[in-house]
């Protein structure tokens, strides 16, 4: 899956973008594998599902992919935590406190990881 999107980000890279969205990992694009292959050159922003996790997960499913998500690629900044894309008036708000407050306890540089 790497080689798929390689020419794209590296498009992004040239052209001086310094931040990039993580939707394309609803189609299986692994964030842990981006932040190793483009971390040092490109920022990245997202990888929490808007469309099922944030709407229907609990707030302990919800905790745990932040967790996950800032332990793959929280070290040595380059990462924005959020959502995959929007928050929309689905999400339920406890579950939008939640990624906020999870984000705020173990998100910050040097990171205050678990």
């Amino acid at each position: 899956m790497v080689t798929l999107r390689l020419p794209l980000m590296n498009i992004f890279i040239e052209e001086g973008i310094d931040c990039v969205n993580l939707l394309g990992l609803a189609v299986g694009m692994g964030i842990g594998e981006v932040k190793q292959e483009y971390g040092d050159k490109i920022a990245l922003w997202g990888n929490i599902g808007y469309s099922h996790l944030l709407p229907f997960g609990s707030v302990d499913k919800v905790k745990k992919a932040r967790i996950e998500c800032i332990m793959k690629v929280g070290r040595n900044e380059g990462y924005i935590l959020f959502s995959s894309n929007t928050i929309h008036s689905a999400i339920p708000a406890e579950n939008f406190v939640t990624m906020v407050e999870t984000a705020r306890k173990y998100g910050k540089y040097l990171l205050n990881l678990v």
